[in-house]
């Protein structure tokens, strides 16, 4: 519940302090924080209304883990991610032309990819990739592709 408390806190403070937006790293902070409250399930935090093709371009991560076990969380960095040459339909299936959010604006979007760690108790480090999206102003997560078979 406190992880919770401090997560909205920051995005309280964030927005308060004349940012419109905060950043994607600090989003993705609290929605990992979130994450470790609701054991991984993504819940609302996830993109609703997801295209199969863009559902399939998902690089979200999220580890297989015991989420009472995590001490930690830690971003690693992020940056834009485009449908590249590996899209084999047309790009306005799953990219947005142009968007802005917060002071950058993204051409031909897909997702803003977060890289993170996550440490349990144990020392152990959980590596993972948020895929987020703008929606409305709001950064969504892309939910996981789905194994296939």
């Amino acid at each position: 519940m406190s992880r919770s408390i401090i997560a909205i806190s920051l995005f309280l403070i964030v927005t308060a302090c004349g940012a419109s937006e905060p950043p994607p790293d600090q989003v993705a902070e609290a929605y990992l924080q979130e994450l470790i409250e609701r054991e991984g399930e993504l819940g609302d935090l996830a993109m609703s209304g997801c295209s199969k093709e863009l559902h399939a371009m998902s690089q979200t991560e999220i580890p297989a883990i015991d989420w009472d076990k995590v001490s930690a969380v830690s971003i690693d960095g992020y940056r834009s991610r485009g449908p590249g040459r590996a899209h084999s339909g047309s790009p306005d299936d799953v990219s947005i032309a142009s968007v802005k959010y917060g002071s950058i604006t993204y051409g031909n979007l897909i997702s803003i990819q977060v890289r993170f760690t996550l440490t349990t108790e144990d020392g152990g480090a959980h590596s993972g990739m948020l895929s987020l999206r703008p929606v409305d102003g709001v950064l969504k997560i892309l939910p996981r592709r789905q194994a296939s078979g």
